[in-house]
């Protein structure tokens, strides 16, 4: 296994899938895009129950939250692995930001 965590051999796999596997890029795109649609889901419920601001562009919110745990991870992978308090800090430090 690539590195000394889990999570770098969780990305490797992805890329074996996304080189070998039967339409591995079309999976991954599927699974990438099911995060995004449960994330899309919990911010627009956020918003309609004002738990977050109105103005917010909810795609571009999605993309942060999204790029921040996979940058963090694909990062992290290279060391110890995914710092999960420090990803939670950095997911609570952009929620903080849109709150209203």
């Amino acid at each position: 296994m690539p590195g000394k965590s889990p999570n770098a051999g969780y990305l490797h796999l992805l890329q074996q899938v996304r080189l070998y596997y039967p339409d591995g890029a079309g999976k991954l795109q599927e699974m990438i895009e099911n995060d995004k649609e449960h994330w899309r889901v919990a911010i627009h419920a956020a918003v309609k129950n004002g738990e977050l601001r109105k103005d917010i562009d909810v795609e571009n919110v999605i993309l942060l939250y999204h790029h921040v745990f996979m940058g963090m991870s694909y990062e992290m992978s290279l060391f110890n692995g995914l710092d999960t308090d420090l990803l939670y800090s950095s997911f609570m430090c952009l929620y903080d930001a849109l709150k209203q």
